[in-house]
């Protein structure tokens, strides 16, 4: 009896904490480092990153912290896998621009040197927590 309560427990934490999350939709998340033209980290400037999903544009904003990094978010329903991407960087009268591709594991967008990743982290890590409960009570269910 104490293995069908410790069980249903087991399922009543996956249910309210795991599929949540999993069946959530994923945010694009693009991120990267601005440096001028000696390499030097930029503090401060100015980043207008658009996407391009069917035809319409949307656009993030932001600006660099003291590392030269940016980061923005995109709703799937506006920059999602295959989407065009153009990072521009304004500091000043300086400025620059590059376009890039979308895509899960890695995109690369180069402004001066503008790297800009797109991670999926949380997606994969709630599928492999729902795979591994479910491996567990296979496991489980065997050994009885």
């Amino acid at each position: 009896m104490n293995r069908l309560k410790t069980l249903l427990g087991l399922f009543l934490i996956i249910g309210l904490v795991v599929l949540p999350s999993a069946m959530a939709a994923p945010l694009t998340v693009i991120t990267g480092t601005v440096t001028d033209a000696d390499s030097n980290l930029v503090d401060s400037a100015t980043v207008e990153v658009t996407c391009t999903h069917n035809s319409v544009d949307s656009v993030e904003l932001t600006t660099t912290d003291v590392d030269g990094q940016y980061y923005v978010t995109f709703s799937p329903l506006d920059c999602d896998d295959g989407d065009a991407v153009t990072v521009a960087v304004t500091y000043g009268d300086q400025s620059g621009s590059n376009d890039g591709t979308v895509n899960y594991a890695e995109c690369l967008v180069n402004v001066g040197i503008v790297d800009v990743q797109i991670p999926e982290f949380g997606v994969v890590a709630a599928g492999l927590a729902l795979v591994g409960a479910i491996a567990g009570f296979a496991v489980m269910r065997k050994k009885n």
